[in-house]
């Protein structure tokens, strides 16, 4: 059946015509390139910052050394005129020395901290320690085992003691049995190479300061027993400490005896530890106060024009 001509111009009139397409215009393709730019530039920055190296640690070791750093000074203070108060200031306002300590510093607290870690190191032993671990670990857990120390008692030491010519205050006829071979230089020597126990004179093989492939023997005065040359005035405030070192001494000279089965003479032992202890005193009393010229390596390379060469026995050159 046709459709009539009314019909057909409906149909013409409702048929959607297909819409043309629109283009961009200029302004909307430039603001398109500038967003593409700027997302490029943004991109590049965070990369670049997440690369950067700008010198300065940021590690949390570093961030918490310069937070003490900056907690141990005291800003408040004139660098220029007080410049101790300023670094130290605020290290002197938080703390106070422990009367089990006679110093206390940064380095204190540090060792107390290394000594908590290597105690949680040390305590348990692993199937992939090294050699040189499994030994330090070895070391420790004869340390701790107290038991086996007290049932030891002063074995160990009594069986050291005739290696470095005895101590005549703990045996009984030292001039007879020792008194003919002994030297000060072999006993120190034996203390220093076998113990590592620096007695009358601190030596020591080093770097030369003056040609780093060389190897020279470093001379210093010794450490004492008390902690400084200042406690041996035994006056004052230090005159608790001499005492108490005497006393100590007095024990272990008797408990050594002891030990051994020997009579126990107190007013000898006394007399003897006594004039121990003056001859540490005569000892500190020589020591050199810290000074520009103690630690001045122009200072004591002027000796070597006196003494160039020192002969060691049995040395090779």
């Amino acid at each position: 059946m046709g459709k009539s001509e009314s019909q057909m111009d409906i149909t013409d009139i409702n048929t959607p015509k297909p819409k043309k397409k629109q283009r961009w215009t200029s302004l909307e393709i430039s603001l398109s390139v500038l967003v593409l730019l700027l997302t490029i530039i943004a991109v590049t920055m965070i990369a670049l910052y997440a690369t950067y190296d700008d010198g300065i640690c940021k590690s949390s070791d570093c961030i918490k050394s310069a937070a003490r750093l900056i907690q141990n000074m005291d800003t408040t203070a004139e660098p220029c005129s007080d410049f101790f108060k300023y670094a130290c200031g605020g290290w002197l306002k938080r703390n106070v020395i422990p009367e089990t300590s006679s110093r206390y510093s940064n380095f204190d607290i540090l060792r107390d901290e290394l000594e908590v870690i290597l105690k949680d190191v040390l305590q348990e032993p692993k199937p992939k320690d090294i050699v040189a671990v499994q030994k330090a670990k070895t070391l420790y857990r004869s340390c701790i085992n107290e038991s086996v120390i007290d049932s030891r008692g002063g074995v160990p030491l009594l069986n050291v003691l005739p290696e470095i010519y005895e101590w005549p205050v703990a045996t009984e006829n030292w001039e007879q049995t020792y008194g003919t071979s002994w030297t000060a230089e072999k006993s120190i020597a034996q203390l220093n190479s076998k113990y590592a126990k620096k007695v009358i004179i601190n030596f020591f093989i080093g770097t030369d300061d003056k040609n780093s492939t060389n190897h020279i023997i470093h001379i210093d005065q010794p450490r004492l027993g008390l902690p400084s040359r200042d406690y041996y005035a035994c006056t004052g405030i230090y005159k608790e400490a001499c005492t108490a070192y005497v006393d100590f001494m007095i024990s272990v000279a008797k408990l050594m005896r002891q030990e051994r089965g020997l009579p126990i003479d107190e007013n000898q032992i006394t007399l003897e530890m006594n004039k121990i202890m003056e001859l540490e005193k005569e000892i500190a009393n020589v020591k050199h106060i810290i000074s520009d010229t103690l630690n001045n390596v122009n200072h004591f390379f002027f000796l070597f024009s006196f003494y160039p060469i020192l002969r060691v026995k049995g040395a090779t050159a």
